[in-house]
């Protein structure tokens, strides 16, 4: 029997030292990576609801092995994976032409997007 698998998310990234960070945190979600996969693998939908905050991997290690993501329409969530002047280097824009972008663009985690609800 096939049953959705829902996480549930909500968590600040780069609580702990580096040390921890690196040791706990990044095992934790080549962990989580590894099941969702996995599962999805062999059948299982596989959600990711944000409940309140995904900052940095959280919305990589949780979003990118979902086929949804679901985030509450409320101020306290928060999907945020990069920095915008990270972003801007990277895309080579500057900061102002992401801002641009943005408003014309929805920004999108996965192939299946965000549904807010």
């Amino acid at each position: 029997m096939k049953r959705p698998i829902i996480a549930i998310v909500d968590s600040k990234n780069q609580a702990f030292g580096r040390r921890e960070e690196t040791a706990g945190i990044f095992l934790a979600c080549a962990a989580a990576i590894d099941a969702y996969g996995s599962a999805r693998l062999a059948g299982h939908p596989v959600i990711a609801l944000v409940v309140g905050q995904a900052i940095s991997g959280v919305p990589l290690t949780h979003g990118y092995q979902a086929n949804r993501i679901l985030a509450f329409d409320d101020d306290g969530v928060v999907i945020h994976a990069m920095h915008k002047a990270a972003a801007a280097r990277i895309t080579r824009r500057s900061v102002e032409e992401l801002e641009k972008l943005a408003k014309e663009i929805a920004p999108c985690l996965t192939t299946s997007g965000i549904t807010q609800n």
